[in-house]
């Protein structure tokens, strides 16, 4: 499982200059195998109204599309924010205040594995 970053679910948007490591990436895995956390929802949001906000109506239509798309095709991997989450987003925040966003986002990928760890191993013949 991977728990995707804004710039990495977005790198696929620039057509030719996509870099080849993040191509070569995306064309192993399966999309059962893709998370985003819901803070990379609002990250891309940001992105369309700033785009919006500069006049730029028609580059925000087509990322919103794009957001639509992602949303929809992501559904229920998309990784929400909840208290457990957040208590330890406060202790990640206790470290230091800096880049709070990517170290909230690091406390719903660490209670994605603490559930995974929990899950009863699965044996296979």
């Amino acid at each position: 499982m991977y728990l995707l970053d804004t710039h990495v679910i977005g790198e696929p948007r620039t057509g030719p200059r996509t870099n080849r490591g993040v191509a070569a990436f995306f064309a192993g895995l399966h999309s059962a195998d893709i998370d985003l956390a819901v803070q990379t929802i609002g990250e891309i949001r940001h992105g369309v109204e700033a785009l919006r906000r500069r006049g730029d109506s028609s580059q925000a239509g087509r990322l919103e599309a794009w957001l639509d798309g992602v949303v929809e095709g992501f559904g229920a991997h998309i990784v929400s924010f909840g208290l457990e989450c957040a208590q330890l987003w406060g202790q990640l925040l206790s470290y230091g205040p800096r880049h709070p966003l990517d170290k909230q986002i690091a406390s719903g990928s660490s209670m994605i594995l603490r559930l995974l760890r929990a899950l009863p191993r699965i044996s296979h013949p």
